[in-house]
């Protein structure tokens, strides 16, 4: 999907083929704020899986260009690693942070209050080219903060499915342009609840219909999300 693809469908409802009062830089910054909105209610919108050299210790974090950690899959070439309450490992010993550092993880805790940050157990050995393996390295999932859009000829890294919710997004904020006019605060307004319920029920859908048991209700509710003033 390129961001042409968003601006044609925006300058059609719009009529504005020629951007006589909507220029494409205008858009194309909305178009950024549209991609981050949908990462900030959906942050699967936009995602890597790669791998992660561990440091030493307990505390580990996901690359800088993360926005949260999703899940920690496995040691890269082995062990799975499993999501455990950090107040278990706190209860069965309380030293854990301190204990002899390995390079295969077993468990990790995480606390969506710091979401980019995560703990590991054992914790990661300091790398030791001596040994094997020589360091601890996990296969993790993290989402991303989507670049900045300044191009219409630029890719943009969600998926095709979201290009509606970005259109709406962007609309809502043409139409927020000239909100003094009551019509056009309507709909913005009406073009923002729109996007959201989009979103809504695709996160239904997905969790409706995930291989992943656990994950039952686990996304965020668009629309408590748009209450609190996206």
């Amino acid at each position: 999907m390129l961001a042409s693809d968003v601006v044609t469908r925006v300058r059609n409802v719009l009529q504005d083929a020629d951007g006589t009062r909507w220029p494409d830089e205008e858009l194309l910054i909305w178009l950024t704020d549209g991609q981050r909105t949908v990462v900030l209610v959906r942050p699967d919108a936009c995602m890597r899986n790669e791998s992660l050299d561990l440091v030493e210790g307990t505390k580990q974090k996901i690359p800088a260009t993360g926005l949260r950690l999703l899940d920690v899959v496995r040691n890269v070439g082995g062990r799975a690693v499993r999501l455990v309450d950090r107040e278990v490992l706190d209860t069965g010993n309380p030293n854990w942070h301190t204990a002899t550092g390995n390079a295969v993880i077993r468990n990790y805790a995480y606390d969506d209050r710091d979401p980019k940050t995560f703990y590991v157990s054992p914790p990661a050995m300091k790398p030791d080219p001596s040994k094997k393996p020589a360091k601890a390295v996990l296969e993790i999932m993290y989402s991303i903060v989507p670049a900045d859009v300044v191009a219409l000829t630029d890719e943009l890294p969600l998926e095709d499915i979201y290009i509606d919710s970005l259109t709406n997004y962007v609309l809502f904020r043409c139409y927020s342009k000239d909100a003094q006019n009551a019509q056009n605060a309507a709909l913005a307004s009406g073009y923002l609840t729109t996007m959201m319920n989009m979103l809504g029920v695709k996160t239904k859908k997905d969790v409706a219909f995930s291989p992943d048991l656990n994950s039952k209700g686990s996304l965020p509710n668009p629309m408590a999300i748009q209450m609190e003033g996206v």
